[in-house]
């Protein structure tokens, strides 16, 4: 799923916690929920702290990205503002729009993101290491 924190997207009462946690039901044992959100400073903090609250209360883990890798993952807290940039070829109806003059992504060339894969069976991309010198995959 995407866009589902973006506040141009739905009305002010939307609780993206509440459709998160409800939606723990209709996946596998070993089903993934893969989420990307906007990288605008507003979405990611927002984002991370809907994962924080969904890993804190035990709904989900965080498959994946490792944060942190060295440390157990029962407690998140991270809310920095921090994103994921992607080199992307602009899809023809944007190049097209901006030959007709649209501006927004004129000088755009990267997409900047924010992504989080949840499970609810406890996998994590990394094991942790208790020597704290490797992590396996």
């Amino acid at each position: 799923m995407s866009n589902f924190i973006n506040h141009f997207e739905h009305e002010k009462d939307f609780d993206a916690f509440k459709l998160l946690k409800n939606l723990r039901d209709n996946l596998n044992d070993d089903g993934s929920l893969i989420i990307i959100e906007p990288g605008s400073e507003f979405e990611c903090i927002s984002f991370k702290k809907i994962r924080n609250k969904l890993v804190n209360e035990g709904i989900y883990n965080i498959f994946s990205p490792c944060i942190p890798i060295w440390e157990d993952r029962d407690k998140i807290n991270c809310a920095c503002f921090s994103t994921y940039i992607m080199e992307v070829k602009k899809p023809e109806l944007i190049e097209f729009l901006l030959s007709k003059g649209l501006k927004k992504f004129k000088n755009r060339e990267h997409v900047a993101y924010n992504y989080t894969v949840l499970r609810k069976d406890g996998l994590y991309k990394y094991r942790i290491e208790r020597n704290k010198q490797s992590f396996l995959q």
